[in-house]
């Protein structure tokens, strides 16, 4: 859609591991944004660090590409093996997974047994997500090692089945 939409815009958390975001546009969009926009209204620029910390972040990105190939990697293997255990993972194709479990108990007591078994994750409950969409967020990074990986998916499987979840 490049060069087909009036305005892009974007976040620095996530892939860039910042605070905030972006967006751009004509100037004269821009301006309509600086004088309406509510958010804009109460919104400050980016510190120092963080403009530092985003710098260093499109550094990486543009000369390290085999993380982005690693990362891949990770991405496309955790994907098969969630999806191979009865996960619903929606349609997850990036390094951020849910597994949309639906039960707000079930979710807080899965997140409870990977914390006690040493893997992060994030609940996701209304209203963050629609009613009966409540989910566990996983992230995966270059990092982690295939080890890391079968381990994490070992301790899903386990809470997952102990829940009635798979």
């Amino acid at each position: 859609m490049e060069g087909k939409v009036d305005i892009v815009a974007g976040t620095f958390s996530k892939a860039l591991g910042g605070v905030g975001g972006f967006i751009a546009s004509n100037s004269e969009l821009i301006e309509l944004l600086h004088y309406y926009s509510r958010t804009y209204m109460f919104s400050t620029a980016p510190t120092p660090q963080v403009t530092g910390s985003l710098i260093a972040a499109l550094d990486v990105i543009e000369n390290e590409p085999a993380l982005r190939e690693k990362l891949w990697e990770n991405i496309n293997y955790m994907r098969k093996r969630l999806l191979d255990l009865g996960f619903d993972i929606g349609n997850a194709e990036t390094a951020i997974f849910p597994i949309i479990i639906g039960d707000d108990y079930k979710v807080k007591e899965m997140c409870r047994m990977c914390h006690e078994a040493g893997i992060y994750v994030n609940p996701v409950l209304y209203p963050a997500v629609p009613k009966k969409l409540a989910r566990l967020r996983i992230s995966i990074m270059a990092q982690h090692t295939k080890e890391q990986l079968d381990y994490t998916i070992d301790v899903l499987e386990k809470s997952g089945r102990k829940l009635g979840i798979i």
